[in-house]
């Protein structure tokens, strides 16, 4: 059996991937931000106001950010209701992975 990929495994792989995709500072701030809160499958649940919290950017420029994120196929989300938290899904195929399987 495999070991679990963790996040920290992840996170040298994702430097390298935004640097060579040249993606604009949001682009890399957000998916920074989403990041710290992903488990090593590349998953995470995170609202809003905790984005804003952790990039300092307005809720417009993240909404407009995950967009366009989201349009590059760096990650796919679905929003939650005004309750629940987003779910976020990073490609780790942009991150030279096969899949989001937890395993190396």
């Amino acid at each position: 059996m495999k070991p679990k990929r963790s996040q920290y495994d992840l996170m040298h792989l994702l430097f390298e991937a935004m640097r060579k995709a040249k993606l604009k500072p949001n682009q890399r701030l957000v998916l920074l931000g989403l990041f710290r809160f992903m488990n090593g499958d590349g998953f995470c649940y995170l609202s809003y106001n905790a984005l804003i919290d952790e990039t300092g950017l307005t809720r417009p420029t993240i909404a407009k950010t995950i967009k366009e994120l989201a349009e590059l196929d760096w990650l796919s989300f679905e929003s939650g209701n005004s309750i629940k938290s987003n779910y976020y899904q990073l490609d780790l195929k942009k991150l030279g992975l096969k899949d989001n399987s937890s395993n190396f």
